[in-house]
């Protein structure tokens, strides 16, 4: 199917967030190397009233146009692709014929569905971190970019000449994407360039401002996070299920799925959930908020940027405001401070101290991303065995050297950083985290009865130096 990458015609998937054959239709075509565009009926509700007029009475989803010829929901494509001779047809098509037509279907502005190239370009610029905050006392500007360093990355990126470069860069210009800090109109190497923001009170999974709203249950919602979100980690995840090519995310079509569902979070009600539930809901929300904080942005160059990611970078959750730092400390440790705060996430009168996991769950620290290289695998969590789950990546975290070390002949015990940083969370003494680590995760063995023997006699407790190294990584690195 190799060709098809210069097919001429195209591909439309109309589909839903919440539509199971949707996702399945999406990922068969994927499957079978068919690019396509995904439009979200979510989304563009206007598409969706026209659809419904041209299809009548029988209208499912996902409607799917192969230039012009429809096929019906995910049975029907399958029955499609089962049929080679007509399968090929299609495909024959698809190589010869090229379609402008959208299907009939008049959308006001086509830039609302298919985004620009400068706005993949401007995203494209952030995650490079070519974006500074310049210097200059009162003149100072953030988010700011000199015009040489544009023209450098441009000309090594998209692998084109200077000539080039500048028009381009004057494009961006023309398109508004950055303006000049002082008023000149033609491109300057030598200037500076001040980059759109977004809007800090946006959260993230609601890009368009509206809020949507979902029929799910807490458990029903996470299900169907775990099914995507298991898709998104097959595609992006190294074999060691710990470090994550992020770059693969620009083209994971389950990742704009996942997109696509996140803006029901704003409405799924908290009332009523289990701690279970709450616990492996969370923990999937805060990996792949993460996931996405580093696809929007890139991994963080210094520790304003860091911080900006974990505490003033949001989702709607329940009508809402959670940051990760929210998630971490103030649902899943039960709203303790965690390192460097100088108090509790969440207030007295804070309505999220409702959905607080009772004095916290110290596993937890081993079922997030902790954004370092050598921890637990990546996966998600079901709230019907996620305790159980949370033991068993307890235990390959502690299967790294890097993470715990036993010295017989020393009597010494060396713990990764995490545990005398959240040290509060295992006990009240720093040895609680050596009891804590012998009664609920290391199963029964050799190595675990060295450590109660070294625990009642005579024990040295020291820690590992925390590594720099994330687990957000390039191809080219490993």
């Amino acid at each position: 199917m190799e060709g098809l990458n210069d097919m001429t015609g195209s591909v439309i998937v109309y589909s839903k967030a919440n539509c199971t054959n949707s996702l399945k239709s999406k990922l068969l075509l994927a499957d079978l190397g068919i690019p396509h565009l995904d439009i979200s009926l979510d989304a563009f509700p206007e598409i969706n009233d026209k659809l419904e007029k041209i299809v009548g009475n029988n209208f499912v989803t996902p409607q799917i146009f192969f230039n012009n010829v429809r096929v019906p929901g995910y049975d029907s494509l399958r029955r499609l692709v089962a049929t080679p001779e007509v399968w090929q047809e299609v495909l024959d098509m698809l190589m010869e014929q090229e379609n402008n037509m959208y299907h009939n279907i008049e959308v006001d502005d086509v830039d609302d569905i298919i985004p620009l190239e400068n706005d993949k370009m401007l995203q494209m610029m952030r995650k490079a971190n070519l974006m500074r905050d310049r210097p200059g006392g009162m003149m100072a500007q953030r988010n700011s970019i000199k015009g040489q360093d544009l023209i450098n990355w441009l000309v090594k990126e998209k692998s084109i000449k200077r000539g080039e470069a500048l028009v381009l860069g004057q494009k961006l210009i023309d398109k508004h994407f950055g303006h000049q800090l002082k008023e000149h109109s033609t491109f300057n190497p030598d200037k500076f360039y001040q980059m759109p923001e977004d809007d800090p009170s946006m959260p993230l999974n609601l890009t368009n401002g509206e809020l949507s709203t979902t029929g799910y249950s807490v458990n029903e919602f996470n299900e169907h996070l775990c099914v995507i979100a298991d898709q998104v980690y097959d595609y992006v995840l190294a074999k060691n299920k710990e470090d994550i090519y992020y770059e693969r995310l620009e083209e994971c079509t389950e990742f704009d799925s996942y997109k696509n569902l996140i803006p029901q979070l704003a409405s799924l009600d908290l009332a009523n959930s289990s701690v279970e539930e709450r616990i492996a809901l969370f923990i999937n929300v805060y990996n792949m908020m993460l996931l996405h904080i580093i696809y929007k942005y890139g991994p963080h160059m210094n520790i304003w940027q860091k911080r900006k990611y974990f505490n003033n970078t949001y989702y709607l959750i329940d009508q809402q405001r959670y940051s990760l730092q929210a998630i971490y400390n103030g649902i899943l440790r039960g709203n303790k401070k965690g390192p460097e705060m100088l108090w509790k996430p969440f207030g007295n009168e804070d309505p999220r101290r409702e959905h607080i996991i009772p004095d916290g769950e110290p596993l937890v620290h081993f079922g997030l991303n902790q954004y370092r290289s050598h921890g637990a695998p990546i996966k998600t969590y079901h709230a019907r065995n996620v305790l159980f789950e949370l033991r068993k990546a307890a235990q390959s975290f502690v299967s790294h050297s890097v993470n715990f070390k036993l010295d017989l002949k020393k009597q010494t015990v060396a713990l990764a950083p995490l545990f005398k940083q959240y040290a509060v969370d295992f006990g009240n003494f720093p040895e609680h985290a050596v009891e804590f680590l012998i009664e609920f995760v290391m199963e029964d063995g050799l190595e675990r009865d060295t450590l109660i023997r070294m625990f009642n006699t005579n024990l040295n407790l020291s820690y590992i130096e925390q590594t720099s190294e994330i687990n957000f990584i390039r191809e080219d690195q490993k």
